[in-house]
């Protein structure tokens, strides 16, 4: 059964108060906001909100993580393949970013191949691979998509370098390289995010659906 069975949260205990951002004083019992400290970044908070969330969880049966942040540290290290290791678990497990990384491609790539071999392990039972269908179909919509950009990507940079490109030509051959850029860290992304609803099975929507 798909939904949440656990949560877990961390907050900084730095505060910073909001009448010092505009270059005010603080004024006691005035709002403020938390603030990391030097040694705190979006992954070791991620580490200790998943702490608190997995206790008295069994972490062997933890299958993926999905890591989302709008202040990612690193430039091409995966953070949650960060946090994976920090919580010591299973070292096969679906990891992924849900945000700007040069590893989305192979994630996807994987999401959609686990995903598959869920419906074809699956096949008879029939409610769920109907109800796994539509989120496939998404999924390797983006994937295919993200191919098809990629390969258009790799041309358009081979044919960039030429001598005797002109700017015109050079600015669209841009555009083809900076549209797939968008695609795979923006759009990407979220076919990992999908594989939860492809394996869900049928117990995660109403039975009254499949008759």
């Amino acid at each position: 059964m798909v939904g949440i069975t656990s949560y877990g949260a961390y907050v900084p205990m730095l505060r910073l108060p909001l009448a010092a951002i505009g270059g005010g004083g603080a004024k006691p019992g005035g709002p403020e906001k938390a603030v990391a400290n030097w040694d705190e970044d979006a992954v070791t908070m991620a580490v200790s909100a998943a702490v608190d969330c997995l206790r008295g969880v069994d972490r062997a049966s933890v299958d993926g993580v999905l890591f989302a942040s709008t202040s990612y540290p690193l430039k091409e290290k995966q953070g949650a393949a960060l946090v994976a290791r920090a919580l010591d678990l299973r070292r096969d497990v679906m990891t992924a970013d849900m945000s700007d990384s040069l590893r989305a491609g192979a994630t996807a790539l994987r999401a959609a191949a686990d995903a598959a071999e869920w419906l074809l392990r699956n096949r008879t039972n029939q409610a769920d691979v109907l109800a796994g269908a539509t989120p496939f179909l998404r999924m390797a919509g983006l994937v295919t998509s993200a191919w098809l950009l990629a390969r258009c990507a790799l041309v358009a940079s081979q044919l960039r370098a030429g001598p005797t490109v002109d700017v015109e030509t050079r600015a669209w051959l841009d555009a083809k390289i900076a549209t797939a850029r968008f695609f795979v860290t923006q759009l990407l992304p979220g076919a990992a995010a999908l594989l939860p609803a492809v394996t869900g099975g049928a117990d995660q929507l109403d039975r009254r659906a499949f008759g």
